[in-house]
């Protein structure tokens, strides 16, 4: 079994006006928080999905890349937070040998309290077989 986490962080942050991911919460980008709990969790790999034009969030994440492992997917104008669901879930596809048994889960990229016991938890619920 394999477990792989696919983060969609190519939204446009509308509302805010600007980007909510690179925003500091408790001293650090709010998405450096998401990404520290699964990359320290028992997932496999990471992907986080972000939009191809979405520089500044690129380099964020290849400074953060440098402590912990996870893989930039860049999703070419995704609409919905689905779409950048699925431009992982393609690349996953493409990239890795996909079993029956493998686990998937995702998780919205500014979830900061999202902890990586409890993705543990949810990994030790899944039948090994």
């Amino acid at each position: 079994m394999n477990s792989f986490a696919i983060i969609p962080a190519a939204g446009l942050s509308r509302r805010m006006g600007e980007s909510k991911l690179l925003k500091m919460y408790r001293h650090k980008p709010l998405i450096q928080h998401t990404l520290e709990a699964w990359c320290l969790s028992k997932i496999d790999r990471v992907l986080v999905v972000i939009r191809a034009d979405d520089h500044a969030l690129e380099t964020l994440l290849q400074n953060i890349g440098q402590r912990l492992s996870f893989k930039i997917v860049l999703a070419h104008a995704p609409k919905e937070m689905k779409d950048s669901f699925w431009a992982g879930w393609e690349h996953l596809q493409k990239s890795s040998a996909l079993s029956g048994n493998d686990v998937i889960l995702t998780a919205p990229a500014d979830m900061p309290h999202l902890s990586s016991s409890m993705i543990n938890q949810l990994l030790d619920f899944h039948p090994q077989h």
